[in-house]
């Protein structure tokens, strides 16, 4: 029996700060705000153009899917950094800054996906090099896929 594949994107943009570390183990984060202090080890991106709250419906809905497969991609002075993860009924997909990626399964307004294989100590440093340039421009697409026999 064949798959029947459903797929939906989103794509924002953010920016990189001076303070990105990237050196959280469970999670990563981008967010609407502007600034970003040290203690802030799960923010990659700031200034984002969109927080989880202005998703569209379409995209929520499939993020709400159990069979739902996620993959964030990011871009930046021509690097990319790659996470996959998944999503599930119980996200809340409700918060107007932020947009979380969690290993866990851990779930509130600010979560896009859980069991992601990746956190933010995951992203090659010599791309948190440049997350840390506020001049960059940070491209990020994310991908929901639905398939079903």
């Amino acid at each position: 029996m064949a798959l029947r594949a459903k797929t939906v994107v989103e794509s924002l943009e953010a920016f990189g700060h001076l303070n990105v570390t990237a050196t959280h183990t469970s999670t990563f984060e981008v967010t609407k705000a502007l600034t970003l202090t040290r203690r802030g080890n799960c923010v990659i991106a700031v200034n984002a153009t969109k927080g989880l709250e202005a998703f569209d419906p379409r995209f929520k809905a499939m993020l709400k899917d159990d069979c739902a497969t996620i993959v964030f991609k990011l871009w930046v002075a021509g690097r990319s950094f790659t996470a996959h993860g998944y999503g599930c009924k119980a996200l809340i997909l409700t918060h107007p800054t932020d947009i979380v990626c969690r290993k866990s399964g851990y779930v509130c307004e600010r979560t896009l996906m859980i069991g992601s294989d990746k956190a933010a100590s995951d992203i090659p440093r010599y791309i948190v090099s440049l997350l840390r340039d506020p001049k960059h421009k940070i491209r990020i697409t994310l991908k929901a896929r639905v398939e079903r026999p």
